[in-house]
């Protein structure tokens, strides 16, 4: 099983934990999405949700693992490098104050902790930490010298980061 797939086992489980409360600070809330691939493919599912009334209200919270992922071998053992996006919708007029009041604590903070805690006991890999760069992004857009620029998808969010994230597998679970 991939990482990509293992990672739609996780924030399925993730989403067990964590619905609930994260409904109860937005009640529109429907589902912990969860996407892979590359930037554009990303963006171009969620342009189709855009456009589907079934699944309008259902693109965020997203989780979104960015392919490729890459693997190495770490002492003997497989290590998977990647990075994700945990991200929600904004408020256009929302300063970095508001942003982390009604998006960033409330509901990023909930889910990002909530999914290590599963990552860490999936039983796919080793160790009892997640290693990686956790950034926090309000207003999440591509990185510039003054701070973030355009958005990161087509719609205003605020994001959690997860870059260089590295777990190592457990040989039943590694990619071929």
């Amino acid at each position: 099983m991939s990482v990509v797939e293992q990672f739609r086992e996780i924030v399925a489980k993730t989403q067990d934990e964590v619905l609930e409360i994260i409904k109860a600070e937005d009640p529109e809330i429907k589902v912990l999405h969860y996407e892979h691939g590359h930037y554009d493919e990303i963006q171009a599912t969620l342009e189709q949700f855009e456009k589907s009334a079934e699944h309008y209200n259902k693109k965020y919270p997203l989780i979104a693992l960015f392919e490729d992922v890459a693997y190495r071998v770490v002492d003997g053992v497989r290590e998977a490098r990647f990075t994700l996006i945990i991200c929600f919708n904004s408020n256009r007029e929302f300063k970095s104050k508001d942003r982390y009041e009604e998006v960033i604590n409330p509901i990023l903070m909930p889910i990002y902790n909530e999914l290590i805690r599963q990552i860490l006991d999936s039983g796919f890999y080793y160790g009892y930490k997640v290693d990686h760069e956790m950034i926090v992004r309000p207003y999440a857009g591509a990185e510039s010298d003054k701070g973030n620029k355009g958005a990161l998808f087509s719609d205003i969010l605020d994001a959690i980061e997860m870059r260089n994230i590295r777990l190592k597998l457990y040989p039943e679970y590694e990619c071929e």
